[in-house]
C-alpha cells in the first residue's frame, strides 16, 4: 500500500513538471546558453558574458540536467526536460536538437 501511494504522488509531481515546463521557450534558452560556461550550484558568476549559472536555470526550469562527455543518462523520451550538454571543462556545446528540448 505505502509503494503505490508513493507511486501515485510521483506521478502527480511529473504531471505538475510537465505543466510548468511548457511554458518555456527554448529557443529563448538556446540563446541564453549557447557558448556559455555553467557555473555549477552555489557558484558566483564573475563574468556574465560568458558564464551562465546552474541556479539561474533551476530557478526558472524545474526539469533540465547537466550532461558531460561520456555520462550515463536514461534514454527516456521526456519533451518537457531540457538538457544542456557540456565539455569537460562546463561550457555549453551545441547539439542541434533544440526542438526537442536538448541544449
Amino acid at each position: 500500500m505505502v509503494n503505490r501511494k508513493r507511486k501515485n504522488e510521483s506521478i502527480e509531481q511529473d504531471n505538475n513538471v510537465q505543466t510548468l515546463n511548457m511554458s518555456i521557450d527554448i529557443g529563448e534558452w538556446e540563446s541564453k546558453l549557447i557558448g556559455k560556461k555553467i557555473i555549477p550550484s552555489g557558484g558566483q558568476v564573475t563574468n556574465p558574458d560568458n558564464e551562465f549559472s546552474e541556479d539561474a536555470i533551476k530557478s526558472e526550469v524545474p526539469a533540465y540536467r547537466i550532461l558531460k562527455p561520456n555520462s550515463m543518462v536514461t534514454m527516456d523520451y521526456n519533451e518537457d526536460r531540457i538538457n544542456v550538454y557540456v565539455d569537460d571543462v562546463n561550457n555549453i556545446v551545441e547539439r542541434g536538437q533544440f526542438k526537442n528540448r536538448e541544449i
